[in-house]
């Protein structure tokens, strides 16, 4: 975390994030699409909540959604405490996204996120774990009535930079060419255009409602 986001009020840190989303990056015309935020694998710290907050702030007043990095074995504890921050700022759960939530092992946790509203994001497809595990992920929100609270990725970048070369690049296709077809056998078909386009492009849509 830079410095200077230590000294900004939760105002001003809004104020920043408006900026690059309304005007432009860094003196640019590049215009963000959203906003990345991210919290420690040990849970939600002052000044990240300090963050979170002007982030609320800046995509409720932008149409915005944030996704917000949240992994590790407490993942599920550290987004009930970013729920709490956001219904206190009276943000829109339905334009959270609550990334890697697949790290959360009690799963009664990933139906309230998704009864409270929030996007729960299995990113890791194609990674280490096996299809297998993702389509009962999948299917289990779907028995529980979620299907539109669910996004899928992969969590997949084309080089490691602290590997020699770049290491072993991943798939960058897995999903379309091997998850999607397992899907399709499983007889989700007909979920296949709900998770993959209807939900991103509702979630990521830049919509207010003022």
């Amino acid at each position: 975390m830079p410095d200077w986001v230590r000294d900004r009020t939760v105002d001003e840190l809004a104020d920043w994030m408006k900026e690059d989303i309304q005007t432009g990056m860094e003196n640019t015309s590049v215009k963000a699409g959203f906003i990345k935020l991210a919290a420690t694998d040990d849970g939600l710290t002052e000044l990240e909540e300090k963050v979170l907050r002007g982030a609320a702030r800046a995509a409720e007043e932008t149409g915005a959604a944030i996704a917000e990095h949240t992994s590790g074995p407490r993942s599920g504890l550290t987004m009930l405490k970013e729920m709490k921050v956001l219904r206190d700022e009276g943000f829109n759960l339905r334009k959270f996204i609550w990334v890697h939530a697949h790290s959360e092992l009690d799963l009664s946790l990933h139906i309230k996120a998704a009864e409270a509203g929030i996007n729960v994001e299995y990113d890791a497809v194609g990674g280490g774990q096996p299809d297998d595990f993702f389509i009962d992920l999948v299917k289990r929100m779907v028995r529980n009535g979620y299907e539109t609270h669910m996004l899928l990725s992969q969590d997949a970048g084309g080089y490691n930079a602290a590997e020699p070369g770049g290491g072993k690049p991943r798939d960058l296709c897995y999903i379309i060419d091997h998850f999607l077809p397992s899907m399709q056998r499983e007889g989700m078909k007909d979920l296949i255009p709900v998770i993959m386009i209807e939900n991103p492009r509702r979630t990521f849509e830049l919509t207010t409602t003022g």
